[in-house]
């Protein structure tokens, strides 16, 4: 269906449902390091110390990309916390609402997965070091970035206000 004809509320369902599938893939990720990871024979100390520093860098890197891209993407929307733009007497068009509401999805998606990557910099280290715990660190700051932009009401009624 097209953002044009979706309800607000559909609209916030959909995104709910796609941002809580990739936590639950970041929970899953973490379940099969510790599952798995303890059976791999770990990389040589020296290279697993660059790996583990290069994944720490891109997880950073990763992480502060994310605001950045979701302002690229969304615009003012990224920022939206409750109230609506004012707007003239007409409101916004239709087009301008199903445009917001496209920039809304694909911002929120791709932030949501660009966190979900930093849970998989720590999954690869946890396989190619046999530690499971390795994933800990990336597992957290992946889910928090996730909990940050989890979809809000509050930007979905933003949008359909105009």
């Amino acid at each position: 269906m097209p953002a044009s004809h979706r309800s607000a509320d559909e609209t916030l369902r959909m995104l709910r449902i796609i941002a809580g599938a990739l936590l639950l893939s970041t929970v899953i990720y973490v379940g099969v390091a510790f599952t798995v990871a303890p059976q791999q024979q770990g990389a040589d100390p020296a290279s697993l110390t660059t790996l583990r520093l290069g994944l720490v860098a891109a997880a950073l890197s990763t992480l502060a990309a994310i605001p950045v891209l979701r302002r690229l993407l969304m615009g003012k929307i990224a920022l939206m916390g409750g109230a609506a733009p004012l707007h003239g007497d007409q409101g916004p068009s239709k087009a301008a609402l199903a445009s917001a509401a496209a920039r809304l999805q694909v911002g929120t998606i791709v932030g949501m997965a660009l966190a979900e990557a930093v849970v998989l910099y720590g999954f690869v280290l946890a396989f190619l070091s046999g530690e499971a715990g390795q994933i800990l660190p990336f597992f957290v700051a992946g889910f928090l970035a996730m909990a940050v932009q989890f979809p809000r009401r509050s930007q979905v009624d933003a949008v359909a206000a105009g």
